[in-house]
């Protein structure tokens, strides 16, 4: 499965690094969606 970046290449040219969102960020996303619910539907 490529993604988009692999099938937008030129010719000759190619991908040297992908990068991900630290988890800390990706946990407090999760936390900014489900914090709030939880905290509605608990009252």
């Amino acid at each position: 499965m490529s993604s988009y970046i692999d099938q937008s290449l030129g010719a000759g040219e190619t991908v040297i690094l992908r990068a991900q969102f630290h988890w800390l960020y990706v946990g407090y996303a999760w936390g900014a969606l489900l914090l709030p619910q939880t905290l509605l539907l608990g009252l």
